[in-house]
């Protein structure tokens, strides 16, 4: 039995009740409850002894379908029986003839407040709702629905202060309350006279780290001059200028005066830092100085840490310096969006407190509280648009304190509230504000340098002109802007990071300059590094697009950018440009050298060994750029700039005696071809690298014979083998792909009996294994498929006992993991394949380098957090996988950016823009998943365009355009979903019987055409496609516990009316932990009988 520690519960009466194990207990009897049975009582127990109509407990448990009482009455008389409860004399449920049910019994949710006392009129001040601001500390009696989050968060801060680091990270989407959770429901709790559970707060502070109005030490040091436990302060606001540099120079000063002011056995310090996210865009020296203070004090023993940051900058946070130690120390809380019945909670107990009534619907006899209800649970990031409608609905209540249904539908409903209100105060505002609106935009959006995450900065008065100080002023007053004192610094910003995606007119103006908005902050990043940490050339601009895009702000910027960054700019141009000199130079050097040897060896014998020194030269050089300079550009992508030096290359070694016959001269003409090879397979050039790699092999083949010993041959020659392998892989050619791989083996298997001792032998033989195992994964051969993973995974950590950090192998083993995984999935052990790619992304930290990462270790820790998401969003475990989904995104995003010619890079970025769309289309939100889907299928067509061959792309833009056809036919878009489905038929063409996952999602579009055609009156069509789809699924599912084949099997077959035949199908999904949102609205509309 768990201890009563655990922070999902709650009493209700002498029963223990635990929402997140779906369980009830009292001293030695546990009863595990369905989902509907604890969904209905954690609902009641939130209602504070209110009355509760069937209709209530309808739109708050079954998603407001109303379709008769009876599941209500079923589940009651379920509920009863499991709490042992009698209804003719009830101890914890009574009914209440002809009006609902009411709970009798005590109730104490675990942040010790009894929803039982919430009663009307028990809030006196004002409106009981926010707004667009945050809940504060004074809040607390009219902040409801996160009970539980608040006692998992108390119970989280007690863990890490009981381990000695009392730093607790709070993360979750824009909108999900995090700042009100800390702040109505974390502060009153600790600074209580008994605390929570012997652990208190004497004094709190905090600060917000995106203030930019000083320097980010300083902006502490302010916050901590305002503790003060008794009255007393720690330190004195005369101290702030000293206290600022201590934090950096003399963090033990600090501590002892905290320990001197705060006994032991006195109670804790309280510090909150707020949206730290903008720490990504502080100087670097101020960051790592702040993070250097926030862990000592957090390790004080007298001092907890709470931070909170949006998730989808979490990946970057993580990136800084001692903060990823920080939190692992100490601890860190993921934050979902609330319940249903928290969201009921949200809405009804605050109006109750405050005495508020909702109106009913004159058409529909519906109340406003469910209509309320329904549309924020549509989206799960509705919090900040609830709370402005029903500040809104307040301020129109009638003379009784009804919220009306007349007001609801002024303002557009939900949806249209805030941008409506917005959308009227600007068009309210002089020309003169008008004009000057733009420009606040710039200066209140900001937008990380490294991703696409939009956030709101704070701005001192001081920086706008007289015009935007007019404009501001406006918008203060009509509550879209508010005013703020941050170090004693009159500042403003947005209201809320809500407008930023609710306003359309806001919303459309970051979508114009996002661009420059990103190029902007990374410019502003970059250059704030370089000139802090010694103007090092290392830390200019690289050339690429950010080079580019410097170029342009630098005469266009608005407000034009400071000198710094002018200068920075100027700089890394200048770099450029030599660097560009330089390899042009190389090249010249190259054959300038190679043709003096040649011409000395032809015309004068006795300058024999002088041209011998001068091809030794120019062969030294070539190895140069062929070895080292190649594995340093490779780790950036950028292997580009070596294509027309190597091609120079060559046509000298093509016209000249380059000794054919010596095993050396020969190895590095192959690993040069083969290089060409690589870098036209890179750039989309599928034919001129096969054509490369060919020529080289022929060469290897001559050498091979009369030198059998040679090891670094067969090295070659497997990497060749591998490379063709590889592109015919990518064709969809799979007999020629196992050909080449089996080949790979042999070449390599040969290696290691020759080279026992030579871990890249190993390692290289490892690889081939990988190879063979994916290709049997790719056929359906799971179980050989296991056995060469499982081999591939022995060799690498041989290697590794050989090496044991060597970063490259741990990044090999990395990938060895995620094949293992996928072939967990096929076998439907969900959890196992989620906990093989957590392992696959912890052996990819583990070969994180000191320093900078390189773009090949960022593309690694990107694919593995995109294995990650995938697997989570199979489990249901949605807010983790939008967090994994972003954080991949955010990295390919910025991967493809620095190098928009790695055609892997797009292909990558592309499919996570595609699985973020079908999470979005799972939820519910299909406008968002249209856009996810709009991107992807652009970058898909851009790379289609370089080689149509690819048929890896091609397959991933039909998915693409299936899952954007479910999306049109959602929305009763006809013509746009037959158009999309029509397409992704004609890409997936005729598909081989060797290819089954294609053949799988061959049937998914035209099951998805079926839906369609029935939903045009094309019983004809409909009846083609979908007997189509069933027989081709039908024998693959008999046999399969992959989620992959048995999701669109269940699917066709009820779409069919075959429920019993899809029956067991289901329930093998269910036992494998199969939760995927889009999956589970299906069954849910099926069982509801409105298929869509």
């Amino acid at each position: 039995m768990q201890s009563s520690e655990d922070p999902a519960f709650f009493s209700f009466g002498d029963w223990t009740v635990r929402p997140s194990q779906r369980s009830i207990e009292r001293q030695d009897e546990r009863v595990v409850l369905e989902p509907k049975l604890i969904d209905v009582l954690t609902y009641l127990a939130g209602t504070g002894g209110e009355v509760v109509s069937t209709e209530q407990l309808l739109a708050a448990c079954w998603r407001g379908t109303f379709y008769g009482d009876n599941p209500v009455h079923k589940t009651m008389a379920l509920l009863r029986k499991a709490l042992q409860d009698d209804a003719r004399s009830p101890r914890y449920i009574a009914t209440v003839r002809k009006r609902g049910y009411q709970v009798v019994a005590k109730v104490a949710f675990a942040d010790a407040r009894e929803r039982a006392t919430v009663s009307r009129r028990s809030w006196n001040d004002g409106s009981p709702f926010r707004g667009l601001l945050a809940f504060g500390s004074d809040d607390r009696d009219v902040f409801f629905g996160r009970a539980r989050a608040t006692a998992e968060l108390l119970r989280a801060i007690r863990r890490s202060d009981a381990d000695g680091c009392a730093f607790v990270l709070v993360a979750g989407p824009s909108g999900c309350g995090k700042s009100s959770l800390v702040q109505a429901g974390i502060v009153p709790a600790l600074l209580g006279e008994a605390g929570h559970d012997g652990l208190r707060a004497t004094a709190w502070t905090s600060f917000v780290a995106r203030t930019p109005t000083s320097p980010l030490v300083d902006t502490l040091a302010g916050a901590l001059c305002r503790w003060a436990p008794g009255g007393r302060p720690v330190f004195v606001d005369s101290e702030r200028p000293a206290l600022g540099k201590a934090l950096v120079n003399d963090l033990d000063f600090v501590i002892e005066r905290i320990e001197r002011e705060v006994p032991a056995g006195n109670g804790r310090l309280l510090l909150v830092v707020d949206a730290m996210e903008g720490l990504l865009t502080q100087a670097s020296e101020q960051v790592t100085a702040t993070i250097a203070a926030l862990d000592r004090l957090a390790r004080s023993g007298r001092v907890i840490v709470l931070g909170t940051c949006r998730n989808d900058f979490y990946p970057q946070l993580m990136a800084i310096p001692g903060l990823l130690a920080l939190k692992h120390d100490g601890g860190s809380y993921d934050l979902a969006p609330p319940t249903q019945g928290e969201m009921a909670q949200i809405i009804r107990l605050p109006a109750r407190a405050a005495g508020l009534h909702f109106g009913r619907d004159p058409h529909g006899e519906r109340m406003l509280d469910d209509v309320l209800l329904e549309a924020a649970c549509r989206h799960v990031t509705a919090l900040p648009l609830l709370q402005y409608t029903l500040q809104a609905l307040y301020e129109a209540k009638d003379e009784d304190g009804t919220l009306t249904f007349a007001a609801y539908e002024a303002m557009g409903g939900l949806e249209g509230a805030l941008a409506q209100r917005a959308e009227r105060i600007h068009d309210s505002l002089d020309a003169r504000a008008i004009r000057a609106f733009p420009r606040l935009l710039h200066r209140l959006v900001a937008v990380a340098g490294d991703g696409d995450g939009v956030t709101a900065r704070t701005v001192r008065w001081i920086d706008i002109d007289d015009d935007e100080q007019h404009a501001v002023r406006q918008l203060i007053d009509a509550r879209l802007l508010v005013s703020l004192l941050e170090d004693d610094e009159p500042c403003f910003t947005l209201a809320h990071e809500a407008l930023l995606r609710h306003w359309p007119r806001v919303a459309e103006w970051v979508q114009t300059h996002r661009a420059d908005l990103r190029a902007r902050a990374r410019i502003a990043e970059m250059a704030a590094r370089w000139s802090t940490e010694g103007q090092r050339r290392e830390h200019l601009i690289p050339r690429g697009q950010l080079l580019a895009d410097a170029k342009r702000l630098s005469r266009e910027a608005h407000p034009p950018l400071d000198a710094t960054q002018a200068r920075f700019i100027g700089l890394s141009l200048r770099q450029a440009r030599f660097t560009m000199m330089t390899l042009a130079g190389m090249a010249a050097a190259i054959a300038v050298l190679a043709l003096i040897s040649t011409f000395a060896a032809v015309n004068a014998r006795k300058a024999e060994r002088h041209a011998e020194a001068r091809r030794a030269d120019a062969e030294s050089l070539l190895d140069f750029m062929l070895g080292d300079m190649n594995e340093r550009l490779d780790a950036l992508g950028r292997l580009d700039l070596l294509d027309e030096v190597t091609h120079r290359a060559m046509q000298v070694m093509g016209g000249h005696d380059w000794k054919s016959d010596a095993p050396d001269a020969v190895l590095r003409q192959a690993k040069a071809l083969r290089e060409i090879g690589e870098i036209r397979f890179a750039r989309g050039d599928s034919d001129g690298a096969i054509e490369a790699f060919q020529n080289a092999d022929t060469s290897l083949v001559h050498l091979v014979a009369g030198h059998p010993d040679q090891a670094e041959a067969y090295a070659e020659r497997g990497k060749l083998a591998y490379w063709r392998g590889q592109i015919a892989f990518g064709r969809g050619k799979t007999d020629e792909t196992a050909k080449e791989w089996n080949n790979y083996l042999e070449q390599a298997t040969l290696r290691a009996k020759l080279e026992p001792d030579v871990p890249d032998a190993w390692l290289e033989l490892s690889y081939a294994h990988n190879c063979l195992g994916s290709l049997a994964q790719r056929t359906n051969h799971a179980e050989d498929a296991t056995r060469e993973f499982e081999l591939s995974s022995s060799l690498k950590r041989r290697v590794l006992g050989m090496q044991p950090t060597d970063r490259k192998t741990w990044l090999e083993l990395a990938d060895t993991m995620g094949w293992e995984a996928s072939v967990e999935q096929q076998r439907g052990k969900l959890r196992d394949t989620l906990s093989h790619y957590m392992q696959e992304r912890e052996a990819v930290l583990a070969a994180r380098e000191s320093g900078d990462p390189t773009n090949l270790w960022l593309y690694r820790r990107a694919l593995a957090d995109l294995h990650v998401a995938r697997a989570h969003a199979d489990l249901g475990m949605v807010v983790q996988a939008e967090s994994d989904y972003t954080a991949a995104a955010t990295t390919f995003a910025q991967l493809v950016r620095d190098v928009p010619d790695n055609r892997k890079w797009q292909r990558d970025l592309a499919l996570t823009r595609s699985q973020q769309g079908w999470l979005a289309y799972g939820v519910g939100d299909t406008a968002l998943a249209l856009r996810r889907y709009a991107d992807a299928g652009d970058m898909l067509q851009k790379l289609l365009a370089v080689d149509a061959k690819v048929s890896d792309w091609r397959t991933l833009l039909a998915v693409n355009r299936t899952w954007e056809s479910m999306a049109h036919l959602r929305m009763g878009e006809l013509v746009p979903a037959a158009a999309a489905v029509n397409e992704a038929l004609g890409l997936f063409g005729d598909v081989p019987a060797t290819a089954a996952s294609n053949r799988v999602l061959r049937a998914l579009a035209d099951m998805t055409a079926g839906e369609i055609a029935r939903q045009q009156g094309d019983a004809g069509t409909a009846s083609t496609h979908l007997d189509r789809a069933l027989t081709e699924l039908r024998p693959r599912a008999e046999k399969s516990t992959d989620p992959r084949v048995l999701d669109p099997y269940v699917r066709v077959a009820t779409l069919l009316g075959h429920q019993d035949e899809a029956a067991p199908y289901l329930e093998r999904l269910r036992q494998s932990g199969y939760r995927s949102p889009a999956f589970e609205m299906f069954v849910n509309h099926s069982n509801q009988g409105k298929i869509q």
